[in-house]
């Protein structure tokens, strides 16, 4: 009998959820472009700008938090 959690069944139910979403998103081609930005066609284009610009700054601002926060801690315990 294995333990309950085991990792293979871990593995299988996200195997299955994977397989599920795929599946739904053959049979609804247009829910999986959701982007209304991105194909809308209708002139987003400051929309578009606008969420390329957060998606490149966001690691930028992550990396400079996480690297505040370790020099922050760094320096308390000194």
């Amino acid at each position: 009998m294995k333990p309950q959690g085991c990792p293979e069944d871990r593995l299988r139910f996200r195997a299955l959820w994977a397989c599920v979403v795929a599946s739904i998103s053959l049979f609804f081609p247009h829910s999986v472009f959701a982007c209304a930005t991105c194909f809308s066609g209708t002139g987003n284009r400051e929309a578009f700008y606008l969420t390329t610009a957060l998606l490149m700054l966001l690691p930028i601002a992550m990396v400079g938090s996480i690297s505040f926060w370790i020099i922050w801690q760094y320096r308390k315990q000194r």
